[in-house]
Parts: structure tokens; C-alpha cells; sequence
């Protein structure tokens, strides 16, 4: 229960706190957590298709060179992580009449993303403990609630600005390569390239605050 609940917890807390950042015009609970469920039902999915293929997933714990590395994580991390958890967002939230306002992208996509980050960190912390849930407590679930914020803010931009197509396609295209940086980052297991991942996640969370910051200036219901 204990390691349940190590797992649960990081995504769950994410979640409570983009929801709550929603302050001009909240979303309903229910739906919010549907998109959470949405997620979930993704992260199964892709566990599916890599048995089915027997595709053994990103994970690598050999000592490689930047450019092979990144082209593991965008081919086996970036592609079918944010394309999964790309189309219910496409499919079921882009046209829904609870997406309304600018900072609605950003909430949807989050929980999407939240939802598949804690079915992938329940499994890897049920299989390897507690350390590990430790570290993705603070590693792993809140890179994907970034690159959630990420599809989120250029859905947003589809949605209520100009140029639908070109945003909708940064939506997932940006995502898969904060994905594919962030993993490549730690599968070349060389000491340099693990320094330069700090500074990267650094920037990436300050980049996320700054796209959430934007579209709740943005919203009608400021005022």
C-alpha cells in the first residue's frame, strides 16, 4: 500500500495543482478527472502495443553517444508517449464545450498527461520500490506534466488564435521533442550530458510557469 501510494501521489498532487491555478473560470471536477482517466486508458493502451511488438519501452542502461541516445528517446519515448496522449485531447477535448477559455489547454492536457504518468509510475515503482518512486516523484511525473502544459498551451493557441493547423501540429511536435531532450539527456549516462540535464529541467519548469502565467492572463473571465 505504501508504494501505492508513493506512486499515486505525485500525479495526483499535480493535478490538484494546475486545477486549482484555474482560478477565473474552474473547470468542472468531473471533467477534469475524465481527462485524467483518458490518460490512464492511453498508458494502458501503450503498454499493449509494446507487448503485442515486443517493443521494450525507452528505458536503457547502457553509456551512449548524445546523438544515438536521442534518437532512441524521440523514436521509443517522444513519438509514441505524446502521440498517445495527444489524440484524446484531439478526439474528445478539442471541440468539447468545456474547452472555453485559453487556460483550458493547459488544465486538459495536463490531466491527460497526469493520468498516463501515473499508470507508467505505478509500474515502475510496484517493479523497482521505493527509490525509484522517490526520484519520479520529482523527476519523471512532473516531465510529463510539463510536456502536458506544453500540448496544452499550443492546443489553446489553435483553439483561440491564429494559424489552427500550424498549432495543433506544435501541440505534439514540441511535446515529443521536450520528451525526447529530457530522456536523451539520461540515456547517454555520461556525467557531462547529466549536468546539462539539471540546467535543461530547470529551464523547462521555468518555461512551463511562463506558459501558464500567459494563458491566465489571456482569460475572458479575468475581469
Amino acid at each position: 500500500m505504501t508504494l501505492l501510494a508513493l506512486a499515486l501521489a505525485p500525479g495526483l498532487m499535480l493535478l490538484l495543482y494546475i486545477y486549482l491555478q484555474d482560478k477565473y473560470e474552474r473547470e468542472p471536477l468531473k471533467a477534469v478527472l475524465k481527462a485524467f482517466g483518458m490518460g490512464a486508458g492511453a498508458a494502458i493502451v501503450l503498454i499493449f502495443i509494446y507487448i503485442l511488438f515486443g517493443v521494450g519501452g525507452s528505458g536503457t542502461a547502457k553509456v551512449m553517444g548524445f546523438a544515438r541516445a536521442f534518437t532512441l528517446a524521440f523514436w521509443h519515448a517522444g513519438v509514441p508517449e505524446e502521440t498517445i496522449k495527444f489524440l484524446p485531447f484531439l478526439l474528445f477535448i478539442y471541440k468539447n464545450k468545456e474547452f472555453n477559455e485559453w487556460f483550458d489547454g493547459i488544465v486538459y492536457a495536463s490531466a491527460i498527461s497526469l493520468g498516463f504518468a501515473t499508470v507508467e509510475n505505478i509500474m515502475y515503482v510496484v517493479q523497482d520500490g521505493f527509490s525509484t518512486g522517490i526520484v519520479r516523484a520529482f523527476l519523471a511525473v512532473p516531465a510529463h506534466f510539463i510536456m502536458g502544459i506544453t500540448q496544452g498551451f499550443f492546443f489553446s493557441l489553435a483553439k483561440f488564435g491564429n494559424k489552427k493547423l500550424l498549432n495543433i501540429s506544435l501541440a505534439l511536435v514540441a511535446a515529443v521533442l521536450v520528451h525526447a531532450f529530457y530522456d536523451s539527456f539520461i540515456f547517454t549516462g555520461k556525467s557531462i550530458y547529466l549536468t546539462i540535464f539539471v540546467f535543461y529541467f530547470i529551464g523547462i519548469i521555468i518555461l512551463a510557469k511562463r506558459m501558464i502565467k500567459a494563458h491566465l492572463e489571456k482569460s475572458q473571465f479575468k475581469e
